[in-house]
């Protein structure tokens, strides 16, 4: 039997044989199909509660990741994150969101509102670009406003692995750069990290910010992105980067932990050594005549010296 109008005909997505599962709604719009971007958060991609960003809680050697004297600066509320989806629409990739109470994540295009960059209160704009797109930059826009700006440069995905540490240290050396308490009521310093599209290679920068210093493991800070700006492009060339830099941090905190126990277990021995000491030189005396007591070739009948053969017979 055949069909003669279109409308009967079942869509390639729908059909048994076809070897791909629509996964997103499309809705007929401005004469084409349009993609209504939607993000079902699968359950084990759940976010765990984070630890508190505290000192105790850093896995890494302090001077690494944060600048000496971080945590006196900077308290955990500045890391608060958000952890429910929200609905997400089109035109919101037109615009930046805030990932952490200090880091929001854009476009180029939003440097150019310099009213918005006033009116959030940032203090540098941290353009991580392609090596090739020079004119992304905020410079311009941090000199009119008299705040900082930063251009990192990627010649490919592969290359962020050695250029986030980078990036992560930078971001910590902003935000401590006061020297006075966070106690003391100031607000917190404000950063703009963003690309051409804010979809990239600056998305890509507060994915391993999380997994650094709220200790998240990759399955947990890439949705954690995700839930503020859909619109991130996590590819797969891109989520292997991030998952051969998470073996980095791993190895780094096996190391780390290492050291930590290390000098753990030094300052444990460090009474018994100095008892021993103490004990070596109060029965100095006691040693001593022992000694001599050894070598007068006296004989008891309950102790008998005899010399020991080099050899013996077999």
């Amino acid at each position: 039997m055949t069909y003669s109008s279109r409308s009967t005909e079942v869509p390639m997505s729908q059909r048994t044989n076809f070897p791909y599962l629509r996964t997103q709604k499309y809705t007929q719009g401005a004469g084409r199909l349009l993609q209504q971007p939607t993000f079902p958060v699968p359950a084990e991609w759940a976010l765990p509660p984070p630890d508190p960003v505290i000192s105790a809680t850093h896995l890494f050697p302090e001077g690494e990741f944060v600048p000496h004297g971080f945590f006196e600066k900077v308290g955990p509320e500045w890391f608060t994150l958000e952890t429910e989806y929200k609905e997400w629409r089109y035109t919101m990739r037109r615009e930046a969101q805030m990932i952490l109470p200090f880091l929001y994540l854009g476009q180029y295009r939003s440097v150019k509102d310099r009213d918005w960059l006033k009116r959030q209160g940032f203090t540098l704009l941290l353009a991580v670009r392609d090596v090739k797109l020079t004119y992304v930059s905020g410079k311009t826009a941090a000199a009119e406003l008299g705040i900082e700006a930063e251009n990192i440069d990627v010649p490919h995905t592969r290359d962020l692995v050695s250029i986030l540490p980078r990036v992560i240290r930078l971001i910590n050396d902003h935000i401590s750069s006061s020297h006075t308490p966070v106690s003391n009521g100031l607000r917190h310093k404000k950063i703009f990290v963003f690309c051409e599209t804010g979809n990239r290679y600056s998305a890509l920068v507060p994915v391993a910010y999380l997994m650094v210093m709220l200790n998240l493991k990759l399955h947990h800070a890439l949705p954690a992105v995700h839930m503020q700006r859909l619109s991130v492009e996590a590819d797969e060339e891109s989520r292997q980067m991030l998952l051969s830099f998470e073996s980095i941090l791993t190895a780094k905190m096996d190391v780390e932990e290492s050291r930590r126990t290390a000098m753990g277990s030094a300052k444990m021995m460090a009474p018994s050594q100095t008892v021993c000491r103490k004990r070596h030189f109060t029965y100095q005396d006691e040693d001593d005549a022992m000694e001599d007591f050894m070598d007068t070739g006296t004989e008891d009948a309950t102790f008998e010296r005899k010399p020991v053969a080099p050899f013996q017979d077999r």
